[in-house]
């Protein structure tokens, strides 16, 4: 079943069988499965579903503490997310998703971010965003762009080999000069402005 073999992955721990186990919690458990008449499996289900949500929490972090660790910041971005809507209330999720929409150049997306995180706490908790959220805020508002490159169109995927190889040349002194070869149509343009992006 699922859950069993998200347990085996998770054990794994490597990039690619966490991303394969957070690929396999897309759901709560036994969602849309009720049962009125017998409250003990109610509770049940209700328990599990808890312990379901509560350890997806865990692999998506830890998952996209591996993306960071890798570059991939577009994947991790894609876990942010996800975390804000297993926990929309939690704002350390909001500041990250806002932390890496800068990071993959797209600074409006981070403020729009931060206005979505405000509506939730003053319809949800009639609250206001803590000062880490706030200050993360005014930091990414008053920062001067660093960059002209376009925005993604879509989410850089895979590659990651690639993007380790050619930050190891950009971090030796001795390179000049970086040319990226290959045939038409293999994503030699798109590599080269991921690189730039992360590289700013």
């Amino acid at each position: 079943v699922d859950i069993r073999r998200c347990e085996e992955l998770a054990k794994q721990g490597d990039l690619e069988s966490l991303a394969e186990a957070e690929a396999l919690l897309r759901a709560p458990f036994l969602e849309g499965i009720y049962f009125s008449d017998c409250a003990e499996l109610e509770m049940w289900i209700l328990s599990e579903q808890e312990h379901w949500r509560l350890r997806a929490i865990t692999l998506l972090g830890t998952l996209m503490q591996a993306l960071l660790r890798q570059g991939a910041y577009d994947r991790a971005l894609s876990c942010a997310q996800r975390l804000t809507k297993i926990d929309p209330l939690q704002e350390k999720y909001h500041r990250q998703v806002m932390r890496l929409y800068v990071k993959i150049g797209q600074r409006q997306a981070a403020l729009a971010q931060y206005e979505t995180c405000r509506r939730l706490l003053a319809d949800e908790l009639g609250a206001l965003p803590s000062p880490d959220t706030d200050a993360l805020y005014q930091r990414i508002r008053q920062a001067p762009s660093v960059h002209n490159l376009p925005p993604s169109p879509t989410p850089f995927i895979g590659r990651l080999g690639e993007l380790a190889r050619l930050r190891l040349m950009l971090a030796n002194p001795d390179c000049r000069l970086i040319t990226i070869v290959g045939a038409g149509g293999l994503g030699k343009t798109r590599l080269a402005l991921e690189l730039a992006r992360q590289s700013v």
